[in-house]
């Protein structure tokens, strides 16, 4: 898994053979999906919150709540720091 994020909006593409499967956003839910017959789940245009981000797949098996959680954390790009002693000229 990839937990370290630099894209705010992202595909969440998901293996899985449970008939149906939903995807929790930090709290919310994104909707369920069916499997195709490659067993691949896709959420489109998944929106991330700068820093921590709760993921957790939930699905149904066997009378049973199945869930696999994890963690993604979208990095926020860093600012520029300017040096006021240096020159923004490059030729020099």
């Amino acid at each position: 898994r990839h937990v370290s994020r630099r894209a705010a909006v992202t595909t969440v593409k998901v293996y899985s053979n449970l008939p149906e499967v939903e995807l929790v956003l930090n709290g919310q839910s994104l909707g369920k999906r069916q499997p195709d017959e490659l067993h691949i789940l896709r959420w489109p245009d998944v929106a991330l919150k700068p820093g921590r981000n709760e993921v957790v797949l939930r699905g149904m098996a066997a009378g049973k709540v199945l869930e696999d959680p994890c963690e993604w954390t979208l990095q926020t790009p860093k600012a520029a720091v300017v040096d006021p002693t240096k020159s923004a000229n490059y030729d020099e």
